[in-house]
């Protein structure tokens, strides 16, 4: 893949981009459906991945966004919300069952040749001890997750894009986004005037105009 030469930055969504997170990922819906069902009896989770998109594009934090929406009594979805984060965040469940792709070290090492790198993740801190025992933390300039900058900062807030840019002095139009999230990444990023790539992960349609490249590999990133 070729940028264009203006290019200066490449930025990189973490949690499903540079992490396979397949396998929580997974689990968390199955524990979602568990928590839910007994004040939804109907909650499948079919109908809680199918709220995907609606719950990225909302502001706030994804997983309160999808307990919101399909417990109608605020107090109790905030109960579920602080049980959920407690069994699956607090714990740190996310950063040990997700791992880093077998490849992103050799595509990190060549990019970083030729571009500054940097993260635009919503990650808690503690993500970053995981990139640096697998030894890619190295490769990036930029070495802060949503967990480093103001509560409740994150995408698909623009000011958490802007945080991001201002921290390293980073352009938009010379700035890059690689994320498999649509609606919580790469919409909010063209938005400002970044250019995006979308890690294709699952067979869906894309708004006109959004997505500038498309990768199934971060190889292709280097390919």
């Amino acid at each position: 893949m070729k940028f264009p030469s203006k290019i200066q930055w490449i930025f990189f969504d973490v949690g499903g981009v540079l992490l396979d997170d397949s396998v929580i990922f997974g689990q968390e819906f199955i524990e979602l459906e568990r928590m839910i069902l007994p004040y939804n009896p109907e909650i499948t989770i079919a109908m809680l991945k199918a709220y995907v998109p609606t719950a990225s594009a909302t502001p706030g934090a994804f997983i309160a966004n999808i307990i919101r929406y399909f417990i109608a009594d605020a107090s109790v979805a905030e109960e579920v919300r602080k049980r959920f984060k407690k069994e699956f965040f607090d714990t740190h469940l996310y950063v040990r069952l997700s791992h880093v792709r077998p490849e992103a070290h050799r595509v990190l090492e060549n990019l970083s040749k030729h571009f500054h790198l940097g993260f635009m993740g919503n990650q808690p801190v503690e993500t970053l001890e995981k990139l640096r025992e697998s030894g890619i933390l190295e490769y990036f300039h930029h070495q802060k997750m949503s967990g480093h900058y103001a509560k409740g900062l994150i995408k698909p807030n623009p000011e958490f894009f802007k945080a991001v840019l201002d921290d390293t002095g980073a352009r938009v139009e010379e700035s890059v986004i690689v994320d498999y999230n649509i609606e919580r990444g790469l919409i909010p990023a063209k938005a400002l005037g970044m250019t995006t790539v979308w890690y294709k992960l699952l067979e869906r349609e894309v708004t006109e105009g959004t997505v500038d490249y498309t990768i199934t590999s971060l190889s292709e990133l280097v390919e």
